[in-house]
């Protein structure tokens, strides 16, 4: 599915309209073409790609079959790169109890319904962002706003949560350089103006 997009904001999304009854429904609907001002003939279709839990749900997103080149050009423009679309997966659930389930390369998701809430994404994939949540037995879906400029790849991982696991602390990537007005970093050269 591949939308337009605005430079900073998501733009009218026609999946979302009540005609189709909103992502959760769109995948199943009678409609199986979207309208979209990118593709030849105006219009566009869910893609189905095959991945793994193993994987972890690890997909590339791509259009090759849209004309970059041709849409740059005729709006002398880069901004036209940029798109929005919608990710669905789908995962299956063996035990009821809780999981824990992080999704790199999107702002946020909503697992079953969605935005009934949004959980915090990963975007910039620093593999520190986990939502555990407590899942019946069955299917599941998480569902993903995509924003991206040409293409991109998108991961959601789920685990199992075990008994013994009650938290899990990651150490920090990175600090900042200053800490209890201590200065932590690497060197700095003060000038004072004079």
């Amino acid at each position: 599915m591949l939308l337009q997009v605005g430079k900073m904001e998501y733009d009218g999304d026609p999946i979302a309209a009540p005609i189709h009854g909103g992502v959760e429904h769109a995948r199943s609907s009678s409609a199986k073409r979207f309208p979209s001002e990118y593709a030849e003939g105006g219009f566009v279709a869910w893609q189905a790609h095959a991945t793994s839990v193993q994987s972890g749900l690890a997909i590339d997103v791509s259009f090759p079959h849209i004309p970059w080149n041709k849409h740059v050009q005729l709006t002398n423009s880069m901004p036209i790169l940029e798109w929005q679309s919608w990710a669905a997966a789908d995962f299956l659930v063996t035990t009821r109890g809780p999981v824990r389930i992080a999704c790199a390369g999107v702002h946020s998701f909503s697992v079953n319904r969605v935005g009934v809430p949004w959980y915090a994404g990963d975007i910039y994939r620093t593999g520190l962002f986990w939502t555990t949540l407590s899942l019946e037995e069955g299917v599941h879906t998480i569902f993903a706003k995509v924003k991206a400029k040409v293409s991109t790849n998108l991961r959601c991982q789920v685990h199992a949560v075990g008994a013994a696991e009650h938290m899990q602390v990651t150490p920090p990537q990175w600090l900042p350089d200053v800490v209890a007005a201590e200065f932590v970093g690497q060197g700095v050269l003060l000038i004072p103006n004079p």
